[in-house]
């Protein structure tokens, strides 16, 4: 009886020890195949797309399951990117000067609400009834102080109170740098610090030389990453741009991924603003015409999900999935030709787990890579494999596709995908106005006015064809 008793809980321990290490087994084996697959993605990417270096992190529920750095910091002398590189973020910048902000209005110093004439009596007229809310969710209608840049504070500003307001507070979305350049005048009045200060202080206090705020991209500051860009002769060349300190904020921010991964932590975490601040950063704003915006953050809005973040110049990112727990970090250096951040971003995280955003990237990149590397009667075939899934929005696929490789300077392989575009979605206006663009592309203009036609046929409100039209029976 004993023995038997014994003979039993082995045998029920040997069970739970067999399925426990298969349990393990599988899950690393499937953390192992998805670092592969990152990985590989990763690589294509920065070939693609010529960049010289970069690092990415995935983090999910709060742990790191991918970080790798890739290429190099500097061609000059060949340095490795590492993990005390410092990666200039441009505008991924506002991600930190809009939590500062929300962290200021849940302090009660400043209030969405407030109106620009509450801290600031130097204005226009005209811009003294804009609100705080407008200049987060770029809704203030202010012409764009970046076009005065070169200039010195006080000559950009005299410029700029010249040029006419484009539209009313609040109407639609328009993306300028003016909107960060009153926050950090508001910042400043209303606390005595100047607002890249106060991003230090509050969110980076223990980083020392991880963060620096510096736009001079001209300046040779330890550790950071030498910042690239094309010269528009198929070269990269070193980013001479200089961002003046009074647009801090806006963009200057220089971070480690390790320091980034630190900060994502800390925010999850409600280090700097609660709970509740986080849902009304992330609210939608409601413009009269509608946007993707909310009171600081792009919403990206998924097949399936909702996430929020920024990127910068076309070359870094940083995006939340709050449904799933899930946070990407995506920095590089620069890029020969024009990325698309916020599609590498969503088609990592399809690698990841393809139900999060439904797999439309996956598909993306698995048509796109076939048109790159194989001949286009196999690219077909590719295509009309993937392509058994009614819920996916294959013609805004090909389309996105095409425009891909006419930024890549591809014109023969983008009419290709048109041209499918069109055999597949032939009753759609815009897949032949697209297929007309590739025409141009390549120098043939007959073809070109063509399809513009038949968009027409389609769209009779299609102004662009009918001007495209106008314009090449010219020539």
């Amino acid at each position: 009886m004993l023995f038997n008793r014994i003979k039993k809980y082995l045998l029920i321990t040997l069970f739970l020890l067999i399925l426990f290490f298969s349990n393990l087994s599988s899950a690393q084996g499937y953390k192992g195949t998805v670092n592969r697959d990152i990985d590989n993605y990763i690589s294509n990417i920065f070939k693609r797309y010529q960049v010289p270096g970069g690092a990415v992190a995935v983090l999910k529920n709060g742990k790191v399951i991918h970080k790798r750095y890739y290429g190099d910091a500097n061609l000059e002398v060949i340095k490795p990117i590492d993990n005390v590189t410092l990666f200039p973020l441009f505008s991924t910048t506002k991600i930190f000067t809009t939590t500062e902000v929300f962290h200021l209005i849940e302090s009660k110093k400043i209030a969405l609400e407030d109106r620009l004439d509450t801290y600031l009596n130097d204005l226009p007229e005209q811009w003294n009834s804009i609100k705080i809310k407008n200049l987060l969710s770029h809704s203030s209608g202010l012409p764009d102080i970046v076009h005065y840049s070169n200039l010195e504070e006080n000559q950009a500003k005299n410029k700029i109170y010249e040029d006419v307001i484009l539209f009313k507070p609040g109407l639609r979305y328009d993306y300028n740098q003016t909107n960060f350049w009153l926050l950090n005048r508001i910042v400043q009045k209303k606390i005595n610090v100047k607002l890249y200060e106060h991003i230090i202080d509050h969110q980076f206090f223990n980083a020392k030389d991880k963060v620096v705020f510096s736009g001079n991209y001209k300046e040779r500051i330890k550790h950071r990453a030498i910042a690239y860009k094309s010269n528009g002769e198929d070269e990269l060349e070193v980013l001479k741009y200089q961002i003046p300190e009074y647009l801090y904020g806006a963009a200057g921010i220089n971070l480690t991924l390790d320091e980034f991964i630190k900060w994502n932590e800390k925010f999850n975490k409600n280090f700097f603003i609660k709970e509740k601040t986080k849902e009304l950063l992330w609210k939608p704003f409601r413009y009269e015409i509608d946007n993707n915006f909310s009171f600081g953050w792009k919403l990206n809005k998924g097949n399936k999900t909702i996430s929020y973040g920024f990127t910068g110049s076309a070359v870094t990112g940083f995006r939340k999935f709050t449904e799933h727990d899930l946070d990407i970090i995506f920095l590089t250096n620069g890029s020969k030709y024009t990325m698309k951040v916020d599609n590498i971003i969503d088609t990592i995280v399809d690698i990841y787990d393809e139900n999060i955003n439904g797999g439309n990237y996956v598909i993306y990149e698995a048509i796109l890579k076939s048109f790159l590397n194989d001949n286009t009667s196999i690219a077909r075939k590719t295509y009309y494999k993937l392509n058994n899934d009614n819920n996916i929005d294959f013609e805004s696929i090909l389309n996105s596709i095409g425009k891909e490789f006419l930024r890549l300077k591809e014109s023969e392989l983008a009419v290709e995908v048109f041209k499918l575009n069109v055999i597949e979605h032939s009753d759609s206006s815009n897949t032949y106005d697209s297929l007309a663009v590739g025409y141009e592309r390549l120098g043939n203009l007959d073809k070109a006015v063509e399809n513009y036609k038949k968009s027409i046929e389609l769209n009779h409100n299609n102004k662009y064809a009918r001007k495209r039209i106008k314009d090449l029976e010219k020539k």
